[in-house]
This record gives structure tokens, sequence and C-alpha cells, in this order.
């Protein structure tokens, strides 16, 4: 850092800087009002959340319709051999 410059250089300096900051908060501000409408951060932080809550339920739905329908199919296999079994013994027994 340039000890030797003037303090009113160094103060101008900081002055442009702070006011980049201030355009660019600002910038950041106009970006904002434009993706939340009415500032309503909470409300726009809620509906984001309710998506992410449908998509959950969305997906446990879908995991639960699977789970169920190989339990079916299980079940559907355990009894068609169970059928073919018994009537395979109950050819058996009769010879």
């Amino acid at each position: 850092m340039n000890t030797n410059r003037p303090v009113e250089e160094v103060v101008c300096d900081m002055l442009k800087h702070i006011a980049r900051l201030e355009d660019r908060v600002e910038d950041l501000e106009n970006d904002m009002s434009r993706i939340v409408p009415n500032k309503d951060y909470d409300g726009h932080s809620m509906y984001h959340q309710l998506l992410i809550d449908k998509e959950r339920r969305k997906a446990q739905l879908q995991d639960s319709i699977i789970e169920k329908s190989l339990s079916g199919i299980i079940w559907a296999v355990v009894v068609v051999l169970s059928y073919a079994a018994w009537n395979y013994l109950k050819m058996e027994i009769k010879k």
C-alpha cells in the first residue's frame, strides 16, 4: 500500500469504491424484485417448499406403487407354483 498518497485521494478512491458497491447492491435488489414479486421472500420460500414436498410425495407414491406391484407379482408366482405343486401331488397320489 502506498502511504505517500494524500488523504484526499485515498478518501476519493474509497468513495468511488463505495459508490460501485452501492450500484451493485441496487442491481442485486432489482434482480431480486424481478424474481420475487412484491418482495414476499417468505411466500416465495414457502412456494418452493411446497414444490419440494409435492415432488417428495410423488416419489414416495411411485416407490409405494413399485413395492406393491412387486409384492403382488411375487404372491401371484407363489400361488401359481403352489397350485401347480398341489395338482402334481394329487396326480401322483392317484397313480
